[in-house]
């Protein structure tokens, strides 16, 4: 079986080169996307919905104490 190491210097180094990896990848795509027009989609409701509710609250409380 091979034996594979990496020292500390190296795991940064590798790691740096991922996020900057990352990061680059992320701004080519906020790029493209400030680049395109935005869309605009119109909604339009015909018919008027009105929703109603009520609620009610009952308490009962004694001084006897549950054990």
């Amino acid at each position: 079986m091979m034996d594979f190491k990496v020292g500390r210097g190296r795991a940064i180094a590798i790691a740096l080169v991922a996020f900057i990896g990352l990061a680059v990848l992320f701004g080519a795509y906020s790029a493209a996307a400030y680049l395109r027009s935005p869309t605009t989609t119109e909604v339009s409701y015909r018919t008027l919905y009105v929703e109603t509710g009520s609620m009610s609250h009952v308490g009962i409380f004694s001084n006897a104490t549950v054990y």
